[in-house]
């Protein structure tokens, strides 16, 4: 029977089921909380078409402004493509910016079925939730208003006195389909995660507990966290979510709602309080930068410590500053991060180790 489509053959080989393999797809189909809806699914069906009907996307990005420290207001796209059969030649399009007042934008064009156009709209904000709908086509209503709203999110800064997150993660009954991973701007793979245990009767077993993860992301970098779901169905049907946290336990990115990916960009930014600054308005500094064998620490006590981090986000050493000197010959060649604390005051400082 290796002619089956589940044995470990040519694909050209296989062509049939066993009895067994029919009555388990049977099985699965009639009983299956994930299943049993495809039995009466019209998703092989073509979907009617009208002659106006148009369909916006929001575009995610991550702009060269995205990792500055002051963010300047965005300008965010939302694509909007012609599903009609009739030419596409204009459209009105209303939308918010964080939940504020409707506004208004025009657009106009020509589009063939199924092609379309990018819009920008500017915001006037750095950061924010901004939400848009087509209100009408080709002077008239759009035929099909299922496909009309879409919302870009942009510009999340988070100011946090130390380097140190957590994540939650909540998983559904099907861990094994979940993966998820942080990378920093140059796309390193800072952590990652899954795929995990899936619950061994969903019908009669809870969901498993949050799971967490202690992160540790270096300051003024941007970090993009990505969460994929293999069968395409995400984690949201069954209460899943995910969350990071800064060390203060307030909510950096989150989610819950998506299919097959979805993806959280954000920045870490060093900030301290106006209670966490000497009187004297001293800076500790750094010198020299490329360093070779000794890094000098200006401004700091006797009682200050340190953390080197490297570009993965793994401390390679700490401990106190000594006659204000650390000794880093021992450190490979490369670009670092030492986050010094002197009591209430804290410094992240980059380097280069020679």
């Amino acid at each position: 029977m290796f002619e089956n489509y589940m044995d470990y053959t040519n694909d050209s080989c296989m062509n049939i089921f066993t009895i067994n393999q029919k009555d388990r797809i049977t099985a699965v189909m009639n009983n299956s909380p994930r299943r049993m809806e495809l039995i009466t699914s019209t998703a092989d069906a073509p979907i009617p078409l009208f002659a106006n009907d148009a369909e916006l996307k929001g575009e995610r990005s991550c702009s060269a402004n995205a990792c500055t420290d002051s963010q300047p207001p965005a300008t965010v796209q939302f694509s909007i493509y012609n599903r009609g059969t009739s030419p596409l030649t204009s459209a009105v399009i209303t939308y918010s910016v964080n939940g504020g007042a409707m506004q208004t934008t025009n657009w106009s064009g020509n589009l063939a079925q199924d092609k379309y156009a990018l819009i920008n709209i500017p915001t006037g904000v750095a950061s924010g939730t901004i939400s848009a709908e087509i209100t009408s086509v080709n002077g008239t209503s759009d035929q099909r208003s299922t496909n009309n709203s879409a919302s870009v999110v942009i510009g999340n800064t988070v100011p946090v006195s130390n380097n140190n997150f957590t994540l939650e993660l909540q998983l559904d009954y099907f861990g094994s389909e979940t993966t998820w991973s942080i990378t920093n701007s140059a796309g390193t793979v800072l952590y990652n995660g899954g795929p995990y245990q899936d619950v061994a009767d969903p019908n009669t077993m809870p969901i498993p507990p949050v799971m967490t993860q202690s992160l540790v992301l270096p300051q003024d970098d941007c970090y993009t966290f990505t969460i994929n779901d293999s069968e395409n169905d995400g984690i949201y049907q069954y209460d899943g979510y995910y969350r990071i946290l800064n060390s203060a336990g307030k909510v950096v990115v989150a989610g819950n709602d998506f299919t097959t990916s979805q993806q959280r960009i954000f920045k870490v930014t060093g900030a301290l309080s106006t209670k966490e600054i000497r009187k004297d308005k001293a800076v500790i500094g750094i010198y020299p930068n490329p360093v070779n064998d000794v890094l000098n620490i200006t401004k700091v006590s006797n009682k200050a410590t340190f953390e080197i981090y490297n570009t993965l986000g793994q401390i390679v050493k700490k401990g106190t500053i000594d006659n204000n000197k650390i000794n880093v010959s021992e450190l490979l060649k490369g670009d670092y991060i030492i986050a010094i604390k002197d009591e209430k005051i804290s410094e992240n400082i980059k380097f280069i180790k020679k």
